[in-house]
């Protein structure tokens, strides 16, 4: 076959060929379609308002029970199980929503957690438990507001029940020595 018998190669199409004719609708169309979604974006995302989540309170020996929490632990054959009792509502008016334990490592990184929904219970709890004494647990519970009033949201955390075993001890014979002194 000869050479000049042969079709030549198909060339892609130009910029002066894709803008106009049939090549630049589709251009058009591709670009006024990204646009529209970058705009709505951006429009929705400005009108939407974030929240960090809520806000944390530390349970110590010292405010469970103003706050209306029930620490129960129980240290047995070297397992260490905790119940937090949360009251039905929050000082501030919220509803419990979630509760959650973490197992935490000695260097406080988290190697499990465990969360649960539990909107509309009469009696809201948390519990875990662990046995090494490298680690320790974090239990929580949630309490949302309505959204208008969501500045109320908080979770009443013990970061580490270890600690706060420590700091309980601690709290008792504090007790213990001023009730002696008197």
């Amino acid at each position: 076959m000869s050479h000049f018998l042969q079709r030549p190669a198909k060339k892609s199409p130009s910029i002066f060929h894709l803008l106009s004719g049939r090549y630049a609708f589709k251009v058009r169309e591709q670009m006024s379609i990204k646009y529209f979604f970058l705009l709505s974006t951006l429009i929705i995302s400005s009108l939407a308002r974030a929240s960090a989540g809520p806000e944390l309170e530390e349970i110590t020996p010292e405010n469970a029970e103003k706050l209306g929490f029930s620490v129960s632990i129980t240290i047995e054959n070297g397992t260490t199980m905790l119940f937090l009792v949360g009251p039905k509502t929050s000082v501030s008016g919220c509803k419990p929503h979630t509760s959650g334990s973490a197992l935490i490592a000695a260097d406080e990184t988290e190697l499990f957690v465990h969360q649960s929904g539990i909107e509309g219970v009469d009696l809201p709890v948390s519990q875990g438990y662990f046995t090494d004494q490298n680690t320790s647990m974090s239990v929580w519970i949630d309490y949302i507001c309505v959204p208008d009033k969501s500045q109320n949201n908080r979770r009443y955390v013990i970061h580490s029940v270890s600690q706060y075993i420590v700091d309980q001890v601690s709290q008792k014979s504090h007790n213990k020595a001023m009730k002696d002194r008197r």
